[in-house]
């Protein structure tokens, strides 16, 4: 089933960017949160808090570093949309990867990474929220069209501080985490010259990606989420500390979910943080089939399935060309809950791809 009820929120989303590094909040040990601009919009991004730039002992490395595929490289991380859920979502793997990188003394895996705000998300760290009777946006192709941004501002800066960037230092491998798999579909299929690999974490099954939702139904549910009255009731229910523990424990996490994960829902949820929920429960990234992007990709994927999750996946490796189709421990929220099975799965195969 795909976006008919807001409660299957649990199953879990070019204008020239210019940056705002003026603030820039720590988050974690590990990732800090920067602040940009996309066509009108106050956005943010995580990454990992990197010295390399004002190290000089680091740029003695870097005929050593040119070599790897893995560390002129560049990994887009997009957040899964559900109640309370933003980038801070990939704090826990950010945090493995960070812990990675500093035991590591070849630097293998000195990759950069970027988990952006998509479009009216983070609004409790200081993303502006999305008012659809103010600003109207498409949905998947507005967080497409943003990540896409987002991209190309890395890769403009990139070639501004250093002329000796390569292809490398400009290619990406674009991850994305549950019901946003459509973005990271249309991502590399809309940019294949510098999106090398795709990795699918815990997507949807094959049939519900490649079956659009039908017009009436995503209407339907797209009134019954704005209502004033039963949408406003069905969020103020399961916006709850007690729901979303619920719904988590229920469908998300193998184990007991962890008090942060709740606090952190806890801290996006509400009125701003709504409408990419709706937007999304509705089932309009779903608003057409994907079979033939996702058939005609050429870029190596990586699809990873909790050992938990009972939903079969195994047609995605055969349906596409160069699909490749591996379990870790978990049920749905893998870079959560098992952040180290994750990112070094992620660091290996990169690697090898």
């Amino acid at each position: 089933m795909k976006g008919t009820s807001l409660l299957l929120y649990v199953r879990s989303s070019i204008c020239q960017i210019s940056t705002s590094k003026s603030s820039s909040v720590t988050t974690s040990l590990d990732s800090s949160l920067e602040y940009y601009e996309y066509d009108g919009w106050n956005l943010s991004y995580r990454t990992i808090s990197s010295d390399d730039d004002d190290d000089d002992d680091c740029h003695q490395h870097d005929k050593e570093r040119i070599s790897s595929p893995t560390t002129n490289h560049n990994v887009l991380l997009i957040h899964p949309v559900g109640i309370g859920i933003s980038s801070w979502f990939w704090e826990p793997f950010l945090s493995s990867i960070s812990d990675m990188e500093n035991n590591n003394n070849n630097q293998i895996s000195k990759a950069h990474y970027y988990a952006p705000n998509l479009i009216g998300c983070g609004t409790s760290e200081g993303s502006d929220a999305w008012d659809p009777e103010e600003r109207g946006m498409f949905i998947p192709f507005g967080w497409v069209r943003g990540c896409e941004a987002f991209i190309n501002h890395i890769n403009d800066n990139k070639k501004d501080s250093s002329s000796n960037s390569d292809d490398d230092d400009l290619s990406w491998t674009v991850v994305t985490h549950g019901g946003l798999a459509p973005i990271g579909i249309l991502l590399a299929d809309r940019n294949q010259d510098i999106i090398h690999r795709l990795v699918l974490t815990s997507p949807p099954t094959w049939e519900n990606l490649t079956t659009a939702v039908p017009g009436n139904e995503l209407e339907r549910n797209y009134n019954f989420l704005r209502s004033p009255i039963w949408g406003k009731l069905a969020f103020k229910l399961l916006e709850s500390r007690q729901a979303i523990e619920f719904f988590s424990n229920k469908f998300l996490f193998s184990n007991k979910c962890d008090n942060t994960w709740l606090d952190k829902t806890e801290q996006e949820s509400g009125v701003n943080s709504r409408q990419p929920v709706v937007v999304f429960n509705a089932g309009m990234c779903m608003n057409r089939g994907l079979q033939l992007e996702l058939t005609r990709l050429e870029q190596p994927t990586l699809v990873i399935q909790g050992e938990d999750d009972k939903r079969q996946k195994q047609e995605y490796s055969q349906n596409m060309k160069n699909c490749q189709l591996i379990e870790l421990p978990g049920q749905n929220v893998i870079p959560w809950e098992y952040p180290k099975e994750m990112a070094n799965l992620l660091v290996d195969w990169i690697k090898s791809n």
